[in-house]
This record gives structure tokens, C-alpha cells and sequence, in this order.
């Protein structure tokens, strides 16, 4: 089981406390499912961070961003 805390950790060395579970981690928004990680990757033909709002309408809980993205 992946936690959210998992996540940050494995990212900043940091551990915090939250028990929020990742269902499932996805790169592309069309096949994120409910509690999942959406990781906006840049690529040649298309953004991911494009697609952030496609995530969420789908049922991403998170995202991994590599830019400031527009609420």
C-alpha cells in the first residue's frame, strides 16, 4: 500500500503525518481512477500538466507537478 506520505517522503526526506492512501499512480489522465496519483509528465507532443483537470474530473485525490500550474 502506498501512502501519501510515502510519496513526500521518498521526495523530500522529510516523513508526514498523514494516512491518506494512493490507489493507483498514472501518467495519463484517461486512466486514472479514483484516489489516484496523477504524475504531469512534459512530453514532445503534449503536456501532462495539460491534463490536470481531466485527472481530477476523473478522480485523481493528487498530483505530481513539475511547474505552477493554474488552479
Amino acid at each position: 500500500m502506498l501512502t501519501l506520505a510515502d510519496v513526500l517522503e521518498a521526495l523530500t526526506n522529510n516523513r508526514f503525518d498523514t494516512a491518506a492512501v494512493i490507489t493507483e499512480a498514472a501518467i495519463d489522465s484517461r486512466q486514472v481512477i479514483p484516489g489516484s496519483l496523477f504524475v504531469a509528465i512534459p512530453g514532445e507532443r503534449v503536456d501532462g500538466h495539460d491534463f490536470l483537470g481531466d485527472a481530477f474530473k476523473r478522480g485523481a485525490s493528487f498530483a505530481l507537478i513539475q511547474r505552477d500550474v493554474d488552479a
